[in-house]
């Protein structure tokens, strides 16, 4: 499963202990995490209980740069039972419930939080649609005031100055 790395969080390590607290009833010792750099970078792979043990770890690696995704897979050595098709199908058809159960149903992406509403506007007298029109009104009058305040016109695209003439 792959997660984009939240773009709220600056540091790696902030980044890794938000993936690691949607994993905290992880305990399967093949589940990975793998960091994507931006870029050509190559990637980086740990396992969940190594990032868990030391999440300073991913920061060593990558000094001064980002992870910008997450790949969180399940890795399991088949050895010589790869090789018949029957335990191969077997294997997968316990493997994908078992990573679903550990590790997907814990995921959640990452969503920017909602915007924060302005002190000014807490009011409900301040967003209705007169009030809203009166603030631009406002702004428009100041707006020409200092314009006539500078003694500058705006025509045509060029800037007339009274004074240069």
């Amino acid at each position: 499963m792959k997660l984009r790395a939240p773009d709220e969080r600056q540091s790696t390590k902030a980044r890794v202990n938000w993936l690691m607290r949607q994993l905290q009833r992880t305990e399967s010792p093949n589940a990975h995490i793998r960091m994507l750099w931006p870029g050509r970078a190559a990637y980086t792979q740990y396992r969940i209980g190594v990032l868990r043990d030391n999440p300073d770890i991913v920061s060593t690696d990558r000094a001064g740069q980002q992870v910008s995704s997450f790949e969180i897979l399940l890795v399991k050595d088949l050895g010589a039972r790869f090789g018949q098709r029957r335990n191969f199908i077997s294997e997968l058809e316990t493997a994908v419930p078992e990573f679903y159960e550990q590790v997907g149903q814990h995921l959640k992406a990452w969503q920017p939080p909602a915007p924060r509403l302005r002190e000014d506007k807490a009011d409900p007298s301040t967003v209705n649609t007169e009030a809203i029109r009166d603030e631009a009104e406002e702004e428009a009058q100041e707006g020409t005031a200092a314009e006539s305040a500078s003694g500058a016109l705006v025509a045509s695209g060029e800037i007339f100055d009274p004074s240069k003439s």
